[in-house]
């Protein structure tokens, strides 16, 4: 009887081990199946946050890209205007070269300034590219027929010929020099919105060609009228010929009047009062041939006058950072004064040459006023540059202190003036401000 005693009671140990094993293997199977499910949990929660990290970089890629795209259409824009003024100013250099061949009428000086306009163009349309072939042969084309017209008269250049030549090259350099660090400002300050800024001085610079049309249209008449000025003047001035044998190296056009409107002749018969109806007609011709030459010179000196204006204000008002409370308030520098205090005694002197007639003065008197009024006109546009360059490389001065604040150099009072200044903002750098804000 004992053993199956002992049997039952091994079996019913057995039984109640098992029973402990499972109720002890349970809670264990509860806590893994609950963590792997939170790993499982965490893991897909790793998968999507891997995901939108790479949709962002995707999203963010293809932005980009297309941003890059627009930015290469803008440029490509840009390039193609730039090209095609450049196309405009080798169009008018022809023209004037074949005028002057065939006619021999004499356009160079007012192809010279129209030029000179439209680089200020180029150099406005190609601000935000960083390539400037654009700008080097548009400062090529502007004195090209001056050079040129010089160079097959060397053996004839006088002193003022040579040095006419010395300044047409130097006036290459210089005004390329002073693009580039115009543009260099420029970008550092319209960081921004440089294309804006593009977009804007050209539609100021395109806005003032009617103007410029205007006046090189009265000088090209005036220049196809004083030949018939000439050709009935020259038949009552006493001692004037026709010369058919005499010849000139830029015309096929043979043939001039000689001793006819050199300044000792005018001066010579011009009648105080005519009594005889050659003197009457000779009066009114010479009257009239002078007119025409004042004429030709004031629309002419407008015309500069026009380009170096855009250029003064430009300077002033985007480089040097003026504003209408600084002159107000008398915030200006030295320099800033000199260039406006020049700019008006130019344009003065530009209305008083306006006013000169041969019935104020004789004409050896007039010419005498004349001529100190042009070079005195041309000294005030030499002074003017200069005063340009300076304020320009002192605002390149204020870049490079705005770049590095603690590098250490000497400032002059114009370059701390500029730099207490806050660059001009455009519209979309306010827009974005407020939309921070």
């Amino acid at each position: 009887m004992k053993k199956p005693q002992l049997r039952n009671a091994t079996v019913l140990q057995r039984v109640v081990v098992q029973k402990k094993e499972i109720r002890i293997e349970m809670p264990s199977q509860k806590v893994v199946a609950k963590v792997d499910k939170k790993l499982l949990e965490t893991k897909n929660k790793q998968i999507a946050s891997a995901r939108r990290i790479q949709q962002f970089w995707r999203d963010g890629r293809n932005r980009l890209k297309w941003k890059n795209t627009a930015e290469g259409l803008r440029n490509k824009q840009k390039e193609n205007f730039g090209n095609g003024v450049l196309v405009v100013m080798f169009v008018l250099q022809v023209a004037a070269g074949l005028i002057r061949w065939y006619t021999g009428i004499y356009l160079i000086f007012l192809v010279m300034v129209v030029n000179f306009y439209l680089l200020m163009l180029v150099w406005a349309s190609t601000l935000p590219l960083k390539s400037t072939w654009q700008l080097k042969i548009g400062n090529a084309l502007p004195p090209f027929l001056g050079i040129m017209d010089k160079l097959i008269h060397i053996d004839l250049l006088s002193i003022h010929g040579w040095f006419g030549l010395f300044f047409f090259v130097v006036i290459i350099v210089l005004f390329y020099r002073l693009f580039i660090s115009m543009t260099t400002t420029l970008k550092h300050t319209y960081a921004a919105d440089i294309h804006g800024l593009s977009a804007r001085l050209s539609t100021k610079i395109i806005a003032g060609l009617p103007i410029l049309c205007y006046l090189g249209m009265n000088i090209i008449s005036s220049q196809f009228a004083r030949k018939y000025i000439k050709d009935d003047l020259c038949h009552y001035v006493p001692g004037a010929y026709w010369d058919k044998n005499y010849t000139s190296r830029t015309s096929m056009v043979n043939g001039r009047w000689m001793n006819c409107t050199d300044s000792k002749q005018l001066d010579r018969y011009y009648p105080d009062t005519p009594k005889t109806v050659n003197e009457v007609m000779m009066e009114q011709e010479m009257n009239a041939y002078v007119a025409n030459i004042l004429k030709y010179n004031v629309f002419l000196l407008q015309m500069v006058e026009l380009t170096i204006l855009l250029m003064t204000s430009q300077v002033l008002l985007r480089v040097c950072r003026l504003t209408v409370n600084d002159i107000l308030s008398l915030r200006v520098s030295g320099w800033e004064l000199s260039l406006s205090i020049v700019t008006l005694i130019r344009v003065a002197s530009i209305m008083v040459q306006g006013g000169l007639n041969l019935e104020m003065f004789k004409f050896s008197d007039y010419l005498n006023i004349f001529w100190g009024l042009l070079y005195f006109i041309g000294i005030l546009y030499i002074v003017a540059i200069a005063i340009i360059i300076k304020l320009v490389r002192d605002a390149a001065a204020v870049i490079h202190l705005e770049k590095n604040p603690k590098a250490k150099q000497l400032r002059s009072k114009s370059v701390e003036i500029i730099h207490k200044r806050r660059p001009r903002q455009s519209v979309i750098q306010r827009q974005k401000i407020e939309d921070i804000v």
